[in-house]
């Protein structure tokens, strides 16, 4: 968690929360707790604040009012916390690239304290009042679009017999061998930034080569537990292209690797090449959920 903790103090300075300033007792840190995690099937980062009423002091019935300001003055770090673990792609998490510069500080700030509570309530027994925030995966991913005019796919000389596909269904159930960790296998981890590879290791798809507009909206790929969920269907169809990964890549464990003659199929048909285009991509992994962040 110490990109975290490094990533929460830099925005403590910024000051990013009107109430953080405001004089609260050392109860209330004490009444104050949070857990985080993703869903990715569901395509949501998700935050929830727990706040103890007896230690925070809340005394009815205007206890509401004292307990939104207290998680409000806190659940703006409790947030970025939680987002600062979620993997950005092979190599980083949102919190490294923001050290790393690779998002800006003051984007990310603005994301978290522009993205209102989903639900606020006391638990039935008013023992604690509950606040959980919602990011949508493709919101968070949207923070790395730019304007450019997507980059076209690679172009071989190989040629394989193929036709006009719904989609890509890419399939990575099982642990797969680890690019370049002979004897290592590993179960492929979702994120907001995937990379697609051949056996050659030629990229054959990322962001960059999708319509950004489209990225904005859908991001680069989906995540399921299941090839045939409802999910999938809207994404590529009811007739995908059906790939299964061999491999994972990357420190994330994050980019599925496609046998080469899967890969020349997308591209040796224009229609193909389009649904890259297009992010018609979906992935089919264990979902499983992280080690959550909280305190």
């Amino acid at each position: 968690m110490k990109i975290g903790l490094l990533l929460g103090a830099a925005l403590v300075v910024l000051g990013t929360s009107p109430l953080a300033s405001l004089p609260l007792s050392p109860d209330a840190d004490e009444a104050f707790s949070y857990t985080g995690g993703a869903d990715w099937e569901k395509g949501i980062v998700y935050a929830v604040a727990k706040l103890d009423a007896a230690k925070a002091g809340l005394v009815m019935p205007g206890g509401r009012a004292r307990a939104e300001q207290i998680v409000a003055a806190r659940m703006q770090s409790a947030a970025r916390d939680v987002l600062s673990v979620i993997p950005l792609d092979s190599a980083d998490t949102i919190g490294s690239a923001v050290v790393s510069g690779r998002i800006r500080l003051e984007s990310m700030t603005d994301f978290v304290s522009g993205t209102p509570a989903s639900s606020s309530r006391f638990s039935p027994d008013l023992s604690s009042f509950i606040v959980e925030y919602r990011f949508p995966t493709r919101s968070i991913g949207a923070l790395f679009a730019t304007d450019a005019a997507p980059e076209p796919a690679p172009l071989y000389l190989d040629y394989r017999p193929t036709r006009k596909y719904s989609g890509i269904l890419i399939y990575a159930t099982d642990p797969l061998p680890v690019y370049g960790e002979p004897g290592k296998t590993s179960n492929l981890t979702p994120c907001l930034l995937p990379r697609i590879r051949d056996t050659t290791m030629a990229l054959i798809h990322e962001r960059s080569m999708e319509d950004q507009g489209v990225f904005r909206s859908d991001g680069v790929v989906i995540y399921a537990a299941k090839g045939d969920s409802p999910a999938v269907v809207k994404r590529v169809g009811t007739d995908p292209l059906r790939i299964l990964a061999v491999g994972v890549y990357g420190r994330n464990r994050t980019d599925p690797i496609i046998d080469r003659d899967d890969a020349l199929k997308i591209l040796s048909n224009a229609d193909d090449r389009d649904l890259l285009v297009q992010g018609r991509i979906a992935i089919v992994c264990p979902i499983t959920a992280p080690q959550p962040a909280g305190r």
